[in-house]
């Protein structure tokens, strides 16, 4: 049996290393990836993927650093942390985020679901701004936009 952080890792290595193919290796065909923060669900290896280039498109220089790792049965938990410079376009469900030209440093989670020896599921987590809605602009303000409603959570 495959160890489960060591097959949830591998996805993320495969994004850091912007190895598109090597990702593919590591999901089901079927799998799903729900990002909190975007609203999004995806289905299927293409849209998780196509998601992960979009990200890369934008973040060019974007890399993950594991934090910590835990694992129970076939479900593997990473805290992350996320970091790179937004020079791309950001397509969003509910628009374009322009390049802002800054860093970012994202804590996040991921709970991801492992079977075969591949990841099967991911629910992903980010520390993001707490806004009225997801959309475009609200999106934008967390990569350096002007000053917005939104607030940050306590620490």
């Amino acid at each position: 049996m495959t160890n489960v952080i060591e097959t949830a890792k591998a996805a993320v290595i495969a994004y850091n290393e912007k190895n598109w193919d090597k990702a593919r290796g590591t999901l089901v065909e079927k799998g799903t990836y729900d990002e909190k923060a975007t609203g999004r669900r995806l289905q299927g290896i293409n849209q998780i993927i196509e998601a992960w280039q979009g990200w890369a498109e934008a973040f060019p220089d974007s890399k993950a650093t594991f934090v910590g790792e835990y694992a129970s049965g076939d479900t593997a938990v990473l805290e992350l942390v996320w970091k790179g410079v937004q020079t791309g376009p950001l397509q969003m469900p509910t628009g374009t985020i322009l390049p802002s030209n800054k860093p970012i440093e994202m804590p996040a989670c991921q709970v991801v679901k492992v079977e075969g020896g591949k990841v099967k599921s991911v629910n992903t987590t980010s520390i993001w701004p707490r806004c009225s809605d997801r959309s475009a602009s609200s999106m934008a303000r967390r990569f350096g936009a002007p000053a917005s409603p939104c607030t940050w959570p306590a620490v």
